[in-house]
């Protein structure tokens, strides 16, 4: 924790204040954090936000809870208008908006048009998916078209309880947009049994957990449900770091790729 000096001067303010003699000053709302039209519970709640990270950098997430897209952005305030340009497309927004403690009004939503208001849900809030079970991973496959824009596969698996049922997410995106679906998961044998609960759908597949030439973990599966039951090779991008984002996760490895980077950090805070 950072350590404050604070001068006898300041002290002077300080005290007075603590004990009612003075009003302490208010601080003026900020943008920065989780702005959401939902609070989603279950399965299937409609998912709706924007989070704004301090670096002039933000997500806009929407979808039902178990399956989502999210949209990187740039952002900047200038006097009462909001600049927002999306990642990907380049499609640029210059809007209104009005900030209170708990609301935030969109004039013209770039995302749905017209007026919208929306909740603050906090900063987010992060955790370290690190675990001794040898599929409590995040394994990932990248690969380049020829203008070397990369895209990514991933499968980011928690540590499985005692009955042996893990959950997890499955990613595919190019670091500006990219889906994320969520599932569970269950090892019998050399088998992986994976359900993804959105879809109510229930896939197996042959799996090995082995080290190549150079010494890499990866996780292969034999007919990956996510490459149309092809065979494909995830390799470990370790345990990683998840950030929340109104309950679903935005792993370290995907953060550190996209809108979440700041300065080489790769976390942006939020879930």
């Amino acid at each position: 924790m950072r350590s404050v000096h604070l001068a006898p001067l300041a002290l002077l303010t300080l005290i007075p204040a603590s004990l009612g003699w003075l009003e302490a000053p208010q601080k003026a709302p900020t943008l920065h954090g989780v702005w959401s039209q939902a609070a989603p519970v279950k399965d299937g709640d409609p998912v709706r936000f924007y989070y704004f990270h301090p670096g002039g950098i933000g997500l806009f997430r929407y979808g039902r809870q178990g399956l989502t897209f999210t949209r990187s952005f740039r952002y900047q305030v200038e006097g009462k208008e909001l600049a927002l340009t999306f990642t990907k497309s380049g499609e640029a927004h210059r809007l209104g908006f009005t900030l209170t403690k708990d609301a935030l009004v969109l004039k013209a939503d770039p995302a749905l048009g017209g007026e919208q208001r929306y909740t603050r849900r906090g900063a987010g809030s992060g955790h370290t998916l690190g675990s001794e079970h040898p599929l409590a991973r995040m394994w990932k496959h990248v690969t380049a078209d020829t203008s070397g824009q990369e895209r990514f596969h991933m499968y980011q698996l928690e540590a499985p309880a005692l009955d042996g049922r893990g959950v997890g997410w499955y990613h595919e995106g190019d670091y500006s947009d990219w889906s994320t679906e969520a599932l569970t998961y269950r090892r019998v044998g050399d088998q992986l049994v994976l359900q993804f609960s959105l879809r109510g759908e229930t896939q197996t597949t042959a799996m090995t957990l082995g080290k190549d030439e150079a010494g890499e973990a990866y996780l292969e599966l034999g007919e990956d449900p996510r490459n149309f039951w092809h065979p494909r090779r995830y390799l470990d991008a370790g345990p990683g770091f998840s950030v929340s984002l109104e309950g679903e996760p935005m792993p370290y490895y995907i953060a550190g790729h996209g809108a979440g980077a700041s300065e080489g950090h790769g976390c942006p805070h939020a879930r």
